[in-house]
């Protein structure tokens, strides 16, 4: 398989992004119910990246305000899902149109 530079850019920023988001969960005590690792994940979204390359399908995770894993996270529990199969997502990026 040959990825395209934009696809490879893409998919080197979404690496940093899983890597910053290793080892941020506390140890569960004994005998306490494990939360969800994320307080949002949205599943199966259209993914850009904003370098003008081709849409990737994925999955974005969010603990607090911050994207917390991006990639295939079929097997991520969340306290919140939202199916985003065949809508674009673009995490990360703000919409200037709406600021005021």
């Amino acid at each position: 398989m040959v990825l395209s530079f934009d696809a490879m850019v893409f998919f080197r920023h979404f690496l940093a992004l899983f890597c910053l988001g290793l080892g941020c969960r506390a140890p569960q005590r004994e005998g306490e119910s494990p939360e969800p690792p994320y307080d949002l994940l949205i599943r199966g979204g259209d993914l850009y990246d904003g370098a003008g390359g081709p849409a990737v399908r994925g999955d974005v995770a969010i603990r607090g305000d911050r994207i917390a894993r991006i990639g295939d996270l079929r097997g991520a529990a969340a306290a919140r899902v939202i199916e985003a199969k065949g809508q674009a997502v673009a995490p990360g990026f703000i919409n200037m149109l709406s600021i005021k």
